[in-house]
């Protein structure tokens, strides 16, 4: 249960950096609906950040990370399948 809480805590933190950190590559995407291509490169390394943290089991069985995505990058929008 813990790790579940862990896990959502930092796919959410992800997520915010995301959007944080390219606040211009998200205006952009969500405008132009290119936002998983414009945002690849760091999508995949917060992905791969995010794998590395949490058990394999958790990662393989929940969809924090994708929630997050949509949600706080996404603006709630179902970009990210």
């Amino acid at each position: 249960k813990r790790w579940h809480e862990r896990a959502r805590r930092l796919a959410k933190a992800l997520a915010s950096d995301l959007v944080l950190y390219n606040k211009d590559k998200v205006a952009q995407g969500l405008s132009e609906g290119t936002l998983a291509e414009l945002l690849g490169p760091e999508i995949r390394r917060s992905w791969e950040y995010y794998c590395q943290q949490i058990p394999k089991h958790i990662v393989d069985s929940t969809e924090y990370f994708k929630e997050q995505l949509n949600k706080i990058v996404g603006k709630g929008k179902e970009i990210f399948k």
